[in-house]
């Protein structure tokens, strides 16, 4: 599996968040997630994109601010 892929599952499935969201939160593609799936290439600026918003986002849960999907604060690093 691709590691960035890998990631966003892990991140999503500790998130609850659904792929669409996350998508476009991250990145401004709905699609994203699912093209990944399926081997679509990226470029590094995306990638970079994607896990600053992961980042981000475990950041914000620490803070207790995060978007509501309930993220284990130790879990989202």
């Amino acid at each position: 599996m691709d590691p960035l892929l890998d990631e966003i599952e892990r991140f999503l499935a500790l998130t609850k968040m659904k792929p669409t969201r996350f998508s476009l939160d991250a990145v401004g593609d709905a699609h994203f997630v699912r093209h990944l799936r399926i081997g679509r290439q990226y470029y590094p600026r995306t990638a970079l994109k994607a896990r600053q918003y992961m980042r981000e986002y475990a950041e914000q849960a620490r803070a207790g601010q995060a978007g509501g999907h309930g993220v284990p604060v130790s879990a989202a690093a």
